[in-house]
């Protein structure tokens, strides 16, 4: 039997989650893709309708709404990537004209220090990794997906991250020492309970039985590591707002439980580390959270360059600003140390170089010793108006 195109399409996409969302999202309308397919591409205007109906059917008389718009949102959406990927070609103007009005979910401010730092109070090592992954600019979405050989530690001390290796959406983010601190206690963590990590393994993975409260014992090993799901990291998230007594119910929260923390770097980025100006700063700042830009294509060592410069602002722990702070500090006294070396080391050469030129005029037969030092004040002159520029 040949494979039906809703199969093919859906594993045409590449994140579980995708199609695990869209998989749902059709059966809230159709039990036969295929066969809805068939009538869109003979009967659009039915197919239409068929939508548009489901649609309606959630509106009540008082013209309120059962469902959210943003389900709504996410259920014709699934409809028209699964349709325009078949090549059938609806009027998705006329049957979004029939939806709700997307409303804002969170007023999408930042998430203050002190409220991320009651996160961290009640945080596990991981739910600390994922914190800090995700104030360092990286989407939620990476995480799943993340395998250790796409982190890798830099002299710097912060991570390198390879995010969405192997796809067009292939990107580079740098998360802070802190982060890399983390990263290294969770994986000693893991490794204490008999996980052998290899270069495949998952750096979010997912908790094995005896880490659950009333679970038994001995249901599932700890070394056999399974990736964290897209659905279980969002929701961790927003149990563990609502544990640290920062109250986050959905429609009422005001800021979002797991992008609201990359709004944090998107915020803190200053862009001091980059030479070329607060311009190409901006889109520095854009491609380390993943934005893809065709005439825009900063090196990594660039990227680490302006991660490096900004990060003072994106630490949680005050030992880590202080740290960062005596850093630059020591870098500045270093640089000015040189400066002032060279200068010295300069001046040796010039007083050397007058020293040659006094003992050439004091040799020279016919001077008076008048014209000597004439001529050794202009010569002066002339050096030191040359160092000067």
């Amino acid at each position: 039997m040949a494979e039906s195109k809703w199969e093919r399409f859906l594993q045409s996409r590449k994140s579980k989650y995708t199609r695990k969302t869209y998989s749902w999202a059709i059966s809230q309308v159709t039990d036969d893709p295929d066969a809805f397919l068939a009538k869109a591409a003979k009967k659009g205007e039915a197919a239409e309708n068929q939508i548009i109906d489901w649609v309606l059917s959630k509106r009540t008389e008082e013209d309120k709404w059962t469902i959210s718009s943003a389900t709504i949102a996410t259920v014709i959406s699934a409809f028209q990537s699964f349709t325009e990927w078949s090549g059938v070609h609806l009027n998705w103007k006329r049957i979004r004209s029939t939806a709700p009005t997307r409303t804002t979910v969170a007023n999408d401010r930042t998430p203050t220090r002190e409220e991320m730092h009651k996160l961290l109070e009640v945080a596990g090592t991981r739910e600390k990794l994922m914190t800090y992954f995700m104030i360092s600019g990286c989407k939620l979405g990476v995480l799943p997906a993340l395998k250790v050989r796409d982190v890798k530690k830099l002299p710097s001390g912060i991570l390198q991250i390879k995010a969405y290796e192997g796809y067009p959406e292939e990107y580079v983010a740098f998360a802070s020492q802190e982060a890399a601190d983390a990263y290294e206690t969770y994986m000693a963590e893991r490794r204490s309970v008999g996980e052998k990590i290899t270069e495949d393994s998952p750096v979010i993975r997912d908790k094995w039985d005896w880490q659950y409260k009333n679970v038994s014992k001995g249901k599932r090993k700890p070394a056999e590591a399974r990736p964290m799901l897209m659905e279980s990291l969002s929701k961790t998230m927003i149990r563990l707002w609502q544990r640290a007594g920062v109250k986050v119910p959905h429609g009422k929260r005001e800021f979002k439980a797991d992008h609201g923390l990359r709004k944090f770097f998107e915020t803190n980025f200053n862009g001091r580390g980059c030479p070329e100006g607060p311009a190409h700063a901006a889109l520095d700042k854009k491609c380390l959270m993943g934005s893809q830009y065709s005439y825009h294509k900063p090196t990594p060592e660039h990227l680490e360059q302006v991660y490096l410069g900004t990060v003072d602002n994106l630490y949680l722990n005050e030992k880590y600003q202080l740290r960062q702070a005596i850093k630059v500090q020591e870098q500045e006294h270093s640089a000015k140390w040189q400066e002032n070396r060279l200068e010295l080391l300069e001046s040796r050469d010039r007083i050397r170089e007058l020293e040659k030129k006094l003992k050439d005029l004091e040799t020279k037969p016919g001077l008076t010793r008048e014209e000597v030092r004439k001529m050794f004040e202009d010569e002066f002159q002339r050096m030191s108006q040359k160092a000067g520029a």
